[in-house]
């Protein structure tokens, strides 16, 4: 095999090793170049780094170290698309790794790289349409093909993409795509920080799936997982035989909540690199990055000891600065981005702008109100007027920050539940109470997210090696399901007093917020010269609001799909709900 050696470029180097390049990728991974293929790896102590490909046998050539930069580099004749990884000489002998900074790779069982070139994979344009709803996806499960295979990222745009126009969600999110070696990790154990996972197809067609969903309107949000890496042998741990992006001290170089690696985001080189692999997804047009676990990173011992995520003290002031830089970088890159945080420990600010202190995120999972209303909507009726406040707290807290409000995939796996079996009661009152719930979660501030199978009432909890049960939509429940969630989001979208991006506490109004012992509540949305009554009855037990109102009121969306409209009487206007009952009202 031929090769030769070419220069590194210096200034892009120097900016990577400051922890300033949001662009390393056009320094590292596959390029073409005169000559073939050109690679260029970051391995401060090695003593030796050889390339090896599957067109050469696997016949190592040895790669040159660049003195300047300290980087090795060889441009080779290998075809594109060719297997490859490195070998590296460290401490303590040889190892064979996959490249950081690939933008492809071998499926599945295989482990190595694959050559395929920046050149070759096109560029993208971030949409940005407007946030209303999500649809949480993952693509190996969602739906397979007929011999129970993945589908590719092109069949899966198509089908997909158009379940999601149909269904009125305006996103759809995707958990982690980013090459990872074991399924069961759902994509969050990652070793190919730059590389759409070649279960579904190689980099173009991912391009296609991104290109596809814009065709169409639909905004692509790419879940993130930024926080740590898995220790497989072909990724990153110990990458050169010593700690490279982990920490250099043992305890704080794993994360023994998940039984990983740790980001060290105190060496400049690390920020480089995850500064640069989100800005390699929204330069193939990504529209949103939800960056994962963003509590494990702020504060210490997170998840592992008694933590008081209130002291000052142990806020992880190396990841505060990385979550600023990163968002501020993306922001001033890529404008329309959104950037989003799932944070669960109320951290001050997450969504401030970074002018007025904050970190600058758009927009931020409210874990509380998900936790709190799926507690709630589990329990007995009988006894949720004793917990009323689950209904009536979130709204003190709701215009803190900007937030989407989930029911993610997280709370329909290890023996949490389907949502539909989360429901209490009898086989109808489950998918009486879902609807209900629904309806309550979209009349409240923020936008929405559904994960998929939510939409029609999956029996079962999320099998992330099944596909969903889409033969549940031969029986009318879950099909009556899919078609109120489908109707609901769509009069989401089409009324803004229920759906301004960003609401305020003057466009929500309690008008009856105590009533416990009908476990009952009803407010207003109020916006552009809108406005909408929203009631629940949240008991299998029918109950009448009677409200201070004057004007006739029509009907506008219901659990139930009833027409008729409300006159005041009396200076009151009386609305009637029947057992499980919520619905939409508009002034005439």
């Amino acid at each position: 095999m031929k090769y030769t050696y070419d220069d590194v470029d210096g200034v892009a180097a120097y900016l990577f090793h400051r922890g300033e390049n949001a662009e390393s990728y056009g320094l590292f991974g596959p390029h073409r170049r005169d000559g073939g293929i050109s690679f260029t790896l970051y391995a401060p102590r090695a003593e030796k780094v050889e390339f090896a490909a599957a067109s050469n046998n696997w016949q190592g050539l040895p790669m040159k170290r660049d003195t300047a930069t300290g980087l090795f580099q060889i441009t080779a004749d290998v075809p594109e698309g060719d297997s490859y990884k490195f070998k590296i000489l460290g401490p303590n002998g040889w190892t064979w790794k996959a490249d950081p900074f690939a933008f492809s790779s071998e499926k599945i069982p295989g482990t190595a790289s694959a050559a395929v070139p920046l050149e070759a994979i096109p560029e993208g344009e971030i949409l940005a349409p407007p946030l209303y709803s999500v649809y949480e996806c993952h693509l190996g499960s969602w739906m397979r093909s007929e011999d129970d295979d993945f589908l590719n990222y092109r069949e899966l745009a198509h089908k997909l993409i158009d379940y999601v126009k149909e269904m009125n969600f305006s996103h759809v999110e995707l958990l982690p795509i980013m090459e990872h070696p074991y399924d069961g990790s759902w994509g969050y154990q990652v070793t190919g920080f730059f590389s759409a996972t070649g279960r579904y197809g190689s980099p173009q067609d991912f391009a296609y799936f991104i290109r596809y969903a814009h065709e169409k309107g639909i905004g692509v949000i790419l879940d993130w997982p930024c926080a740590h890496f898995c220790k497989d042998e072909q990724g990153l741990r110990y990458f050169d035989g010593t700690p490279t992006y982990e920490s250099d001290a043992p305890y704080f170089a794993e994360n023994r909540i998940w039984d990983t690696m740790a980001f060290d985001f105190t060496k400049p080189h690390v920020r480089s690199f995850l500064y640069s692999s989100a800005d390699y997804f929204a330069r193939l047009g990504i529209d949103g990055i939800r960056v994962d676990a963003v509590s494990y990173m702020l504060y210490k011992g997170f998840g592992e000891e008694a933590t008081d995520t209130k002291d000052p003290a142990n806020v992880r002031e190396e990841s505060l600065r990385f979550l600023k830089e990163l968002v501020g970088r993306m922001k001033v890159r890529h404008p329309k981005l959104l950037m989003i945080a799932e944070e669960s420990e109320d951290f001050p600010g997450l969504t401030a702008t970074q002018k007025s202190g904050g970190v600058g995120f758009d927009r931020k999972w409210n874990m509380g109100w998900m936790h709190d209303t799926l507690k709630y909507m589990e329990m007995d009726p009988i006894y949720r007027k004793y917990h009323h406040d689950a209904l009536t707290f979130p709204m003190v807290y709701a215009f803190n920050e900007r937030y989407i409000l989930p029911f993610s995939h997280d709370e329909v796996v290890h023996g949490k539940k389907s949502m539909l079996n989360k429901m209490y009661g009898s086989y109808e009152e489950k998918f009486a109470q879902l609807r209900l719930l629904y309806l309550y979660m979209v009349a409240q501030p923020g936008e929405k997210l559904l994960f998929m199978g939510q939409e029609f009432g999956q029996f079962k909890e999320w099998v992330d090696h099944e596909e969903l049960e889409w033969f549940l939509l031969n029986y009318d429940s879950h099909k009556s399901l899919k078609e109120f969630v489908q109707s609901l989001l769509k009069i989401h979208r089409e009324h803004p007093a229920l759906s301004r991006p960003l609401p305020a506490y003057e466009g929500f109004k309690w008008q009856a917020v105590d009533e416990k012992e009908t476990s009952s509540i009803a407010f207003s949305r109020i916006a552009e010269e809108e406005e909408i009554l929203v009631a629940c009855n949240f008991t299998p037990a029918e109950t009448i609001l009677r409200l201070p109102f004057e004007g006739t009121y029509l009907r506008l969306f219901d659990t139930h799909m009833k027409k008729e409209g409300l006159t005041p009487k009396d200076g009151y206007l009386s609305i009637k709900l029947s057992p499980y009952e919520g619905g939409y009202f508009m002034k005439a």
